[in-house]
């Protein structure tokens, strides 16, 4: 049968008469079931089941949103929905299929037509496929996935964030390490992934039981990994780029999540450098690109491949419908739109001159009751918006043990006097990017559990977060007072609705003062660039270098110009074209460009590997710290870093504040800390690798005042949250720069003068910043997926060996732990070992 144009017209209409019926049941308890007729659904049922097998995707769309809003309807109707169930199982919507079987309470499928069972039968049989030894069952998406992972060499893939990534991902390179692969490397965006995507791939693996054991690790460090064994290690791009430099094995395969951070600042021209280092390393090396909506993921494929051993998959069908509700601001109120039709004329909700007023009485007066994510575009906003929807008094305790767990958690890692537990005994909760590591952990744990009914959460959810809610609300989408690009946006709305829990999710988009263009992303074209491309002009690069060379120009440019520079004369090392319009390359402003780059490589007096090993940091500096250590070559072995336990105090201080000037003056240009922080920064870095516990160095000043009483918890958590912020940034970031650019440059220094047996004698001081530990079973226990808090409690309580981590493990009394979530946390992290 041929639905035309004037049957898809009234098809279109009709759902959006039902999409409307559902926003007015849901968040403005307005439901008429004299408006809700049997016919016009059967009319959408019978035509979705035409529309299901068609290959356009607008047509798939459709038959998807006819299914769930007849799933969704109150006043059920058995045939209808043994009707949807056919129709999202002839999508391959599995999931959602299931959800609806388990939401009726009973199996439909005894209920189909022969016809239909065996057509379904078919389906199913087609879409299942052996991985890891394991039969899984996949949706399209996810079965085209895998066959192109299995033949060819790079590969690029765009899809909804909601289609089941993840899940094919951590299977397949399972898979791959079975057939033949020995290392793999997994690159996460940023270290608060790590934690979850290492812990996923530990539980994936306890499930499938398979017969061989894994190296699971999260260090770039690989000495203490099990040469016997199959390797899997998460890490972020500067892990990634130190494991290059080190290149102590080969890496088969490579897997680059949220792929499409090339675009953005230093760490996006980090990420491309890293995986041309890789290429360079490993002549067979496999690459899986992982993006959200992009238009052009064929782009990487461009960058990275040389040959036609690539394939790309652009995947737009949803999993989960969603609807865009748009709130237009009015006096006193808002009026409600969604597909482009009133909905409701106008929704009293009370404006205010605050911000987090206005958000927090929107989330109070229009909601589903479902769980719901608030996108702050400052942390400050998140955190002052979960303080009204508490002061409102309009949620209680949840009495939920896993939320009560936690919460007490914090508050003996922390203080009682942290208001973030409070709020999360009552399902509220901010997050972002300068939480404690262990925090933001349990929040995306327990998130994606369903526990919160409300998320305030920043720009992390840009970073492929795990935080899945059904609705999502936005009320000026920017970061660092910069609009959302059309793909950071429809990346962020893409958490709404999750793929086998909810059948569709509400974006919920909210006009303001601030924010009065809510129709600028109704385009959804999304196109990824590399952020290299935008800079790497014959013009730019001339007038950067010849910036550089200014020896009155100190600090002459940004950290953006550092990294465009390193990576040009990277470039020019390794044979490759030094500009993005490489059209321009026979005209004489390129070849200047080229003897400008020859020169300051001929005139740089180290080795030239270090100008590839120190991607980012300037070629004088680097020459700086090497006339220092030239200059003082006499006593080089004084400025050897020594193991913070193996000496006092004092004398490690001396040595440690003495390197950390150097990093200052020679590396950094002044920049890495101020006259206010020069006590503060060694001091609590030493605290942090020394393993004191975080509640001690982040609330060090109050309980040296004696203020821990004194003042309200308001001030309390402002403290925490600044500090946090500032061990992430000026110690976990900057200083660990620093101290790897310092020790790659003394490596480099003694083996020139023959001084190699002092190598030996460098520690890892980058590493030890960067987990907050230096004895080697805390490094360990970190390595394999345990945070760092539950690390140190582990060894400070218990004998734990260095090389025999999980077998001790094994053997602690769990029941001597008088903490609850410690006691359940470690019982699971156990189990997967």
């Amino acid at each position: 049968m041929i639905i035309n144009r004037e049957y898809l017209k009234l098809i279109d209409e009709l759902i959006i008469k039902y999409i409307e019926i559902e926003i007015k049941k849901d968040f403005l308890e307005e439901y008429d079931k004299n408006k809700v007729n049997i016919k016009e659904l059967a009319f959408l049922a019978e035509k979705a089941l035409i529309l299901a097998d068609s290959r356009s995707l607008a047509n798939k769309e459709r038959a998807l949103k006819i299914a769930t809003l007849i799933a969704k309807q109150t006043v059920y109707n058995s045939q209808l929905n043994l009707i949807s169930s056919i129709i999202l199982g002839r999508i391959k919507n599995f999931k959602s299929q299931e959800l609806l079987d388990k939401k009726l309470e009973n199996s439909l499928s005894n209920k189909i037509s022969p016809f239909d069972m065996l057509k379904e039968i078919i389906y199913k049989n087609n879409n299942t496929v052996k991985i890891a030894n394991n039969k899984f069952l996949l949706n399209d998406f996810q079965l085209d996935f895998y066959d192109l992972v299995m033949h060819k060499n790079i590969v690029s893939v765009s899809a909804p964030t909601s289609i089941g990534k993840s899940f094919i991902v951590k299977r397949t390179l399972i898979d791959l390490l079975l057939k033949g692969a020995n290392t793999c490397v997994y690159i996460v965006p940023s270290r608060a992934l790590i934690t979850e995507v290492i812990n996923d791939l530990r539980k994936e693996i306890s499930r499938m039981k398979l017969d061989i054991q894994f190296n699971l690790s999260s260090s770039s460090d690989i000495s203490n990994l099990d040469k016997e064994k199959k390797t899997i290690l998460i890490l972020t791009q500067e892990r990634f780029y130190q494991l290059c430099n080190n290149n102590e094995l080969i890496v088969d395969i490579l897997i680059v999540d949220e792929a499409q951070n090339v675009i953005n600042g230093t760490r996006g021209i980090l990420l491309e450098y890293s995986i041309k280092y890789a290429k360079r390393l490993w002549d067979n090396l496999k690459i899986v690109f992982l993006s959200p909506l992009i238009d052009n993921p064929e782009k990487f494929n461009e960058r990275f491949s040389k040959d036609n051993t690539n394939g790309f998959l652009n995947i737009k069908q949803p999993t989960v419908r969603q609807n865009i509700i748009k709130l237009y601001k009015d006096t006193r109120g808002y009026k409600v739109v969604a597909n482009k039709k009133v909905i409701k004329e106008k929704v009293k909700i009370n404006r205010s001159g605050s911000i987090p007023s206005n958000i927090a009485n929107v989330v109070l007066n229009f909601n589903n009751g479902e769980n719901s994510i608030i996108y702050c575009n400052k942390t400050s906003l998140a955190v002052e918006v979960c303080e009204k929807l508490y002061d409102s008094g309009l949620y209680e305790d949840l009495d939920n043990e896993d939320l009560e767990d936690f919460a007490d958690f914090i508050e003996y890692s922390i203080s009682k006097k942290y208001l973030l537990s409070k709020y999360i005994r009552k399902g509220i909760v901010y997050h972002y990017g300068n939480l404690p590591p262990f925090i933001r952990g349990g929040i995306e744990e327990l998130a994606a559990s369903g526990c919160f009914k409300v998320i305030a959460c920043t720009s992390t959810l840009l970073q492929g977060v795990n935080l899945p809610a059904q609705n999502i609300y936005i009320y000026n989408p920017c970061k660092d007072d910069i609009e959302l690009t059309n793909l950071e946006f429809w990346n962020l709305v893409g958490r709404a609705g999750r793929m086998g829990y909810d059948f569709c999710g509400n974006i919920i988009l909210i006009q303001n003062d601030y924010w009065t263009d809510i129709d600028k992303y109704d385009n959804k074209c999304t196109t990824v660039e590399f952020l290299s491309d935008t800079y790497k002009s014959i013009e730019n690069l001339t007038q950067m270098i010849e910036s550089s060379e200014d020896i009155n120009n100190i600090g002459y440019s940004d950290e953006i110009d550092d990294y465009i520079i390193s990576s040009t004369i990277i470039d020019r090392i390794n044979g490759q074209d030094l500009v993005s319009n490489i059209e321009c390359k026979d005209s004489l402003l390129y070849e200047n460009l080229e003897l400008m780059v020859d020169q300051i490589i001929k005139n740089f007096s180290p080795p030239k590997e270090l100008l590839t090993r120190l991607v980012g940091i300037k070629y004088s500096n680097i020459e700086l710290l090497w006339n220092y250590f030239k200059e003082n070559d006499n006593i080089i072995n004084e400025l050897l870093i020594p193991h913070p336990f193996s000496v006092d105090k004092d004398t490690f201080m001396s040595i440690y504040m003495k390197a950390i000037r150097n990093i200052n003056e020679f590396l950094m240009d002044e920049k890495l800390f101020n006259e206010y922080d020069a006590i503060k920064l060694p001091l609590m870095s030493y605290s942090w690798i020394m393993e004191d516990k975080l509640r001690n160095i982040l609330m060090h000043k109050i309980s040296k005042n004696g203020l821990q009483n004194s003042l309200p918890d308001k001030d309390i958590s402002k403290i925490i949250e600044r500090e946090v912020k500032y061990l992430n940034n000026n110690i976990r970031f900057k200083l660990v720069k620093g101290f790897y650019a310092y020790g790659e440059i003394l490596k480099s220094y003694l083996k020139q003068v023959g001084k190699d047996e002092l190598l030996e004698n460098i520690i890892n001081i980058p590493m030890y910043l960067e987990i907050g530990a230096c004895r080697k079973p805390t490094i360990e226990l970190i390595s394999i997926g345990m945070n760092r808090e539950f690390a140190v409690e582990i060894t400070d309580k218990y004998k734990v060996r260095e090389n025999s981590i999980i077998k001790d493990l094994k053997r602690i009394d769990l029941q001597r732990i008088k903490n609850n979530y410690l006691r359940k946390k470690l019982s699971d992290f156990i189990k997967t070992i």
